[in-house]
């Protein structure tokens, strides 16, 4: 069983154009070798929906305000670090859109500090690319959802 004290959850928002293209932040996170690439999204605050979470933080991180659509894929994984082994529940909403420029207002604190830039990046290329975190997976619930 999975102690909720331990785990951490966050909602994602996958942005997917018509010409099948999910942005993605570029994020260097101190515990790891590499920057990596992410699906916009962070973590819940009190009492707050995913869905709920999955708005504010697409809003905080890019800017943009959507109606967030549905439920596309779901992780977890341990989170490196700490005293006490914590793991990520993440689910990640699909959102159709069109193409823009995104802009950052309101990261904060190591948000602002690991933040490298966007990238468009075309759907086929998340299941190869090795610095997108969880690629294949990704793209293969985006593929199952367009279904």
């Amino acid at each position: 069983m999975i102690d909720p004290n331990l785990t951490r959850r966050a909602a994602r928002v996958v942005l997917l154009t018509p010409e099948r293209e999910v942005l993605l932040m570029h994020i260097a996170f101190p515990f790891r070798a590499a920057p990596i690439w992410v699906a916009p999204g962070g973590g819940l605050e009190r009492d707050e929906t995913w869905e709920e979470a999955a708005a504010r933080e697409l809003h905080e991180e890019t800017g943009q305000r959507r109606t967030i659509g549905r439920l596309v894929f779901e992780q977890r994984f341990a989170l490196p670090g700490g005293a006490q082994p914590r793991t990520q529940h993440e689910r990640f909403f699909l959102v159709e859109t069109a193409r823009f420029e995104p802009v950052a207002r309101t990261l904060e604190g190591n948000e602002r500090a690991w933040f490298r830039g966007f990238g468009w990046w075309p759907l086929a290329r998340l299941s190869s690319a090795p610095d997108v975190f969880s690629g294949a997976a990704l793209a293969a619930a985006i593929e199952r959802a367009l279904v």
